[in-house]
């Protein structure tokens, strides 16, 4: 830890002292950065190849990979757009 003395002037144009200390902090542990089971729909569509405006047409007419929605976000499962795409099914 260290200490620094800085000179601070107010608005009445009186300079003040202001003691600032820094602490260090600890350092965070270095992890990758963890996948998450499911796709975002910008990112399933990029997999698959299609547009996210596609993507939203599908989930209304039922067709496409399952979906799910996550704390109000509808998200792909990882395995569910593997499926589609291994599947060679395209609904344009």
């Amino acid at each position: 830890m260290f200490t620094k003395h800085v000179t601070h002037q107010t608005r009445s144009g009186q300079e003040r002292a202001v003691l600032r200390s820094k602490v260090p902090s600890p350092p965070f542990p270095q992890q990758p950065p963890r996948e998450s089971e499911h796709f975002t729909v910008k990112d399933a569509a990029a997999r698959i190849g299609v547009n996210k405006s596609t993507m939203w047409r599908w989930r209304q007419r039922g067709i496409g990979p399952e979906w799910v929605v996550i704390g109000g976000c509808t998200r792909y499962p990882r395995e569910a757009v593997k499926r589609y795409i291994q599947s060679g099914e395209r609904n344009d």
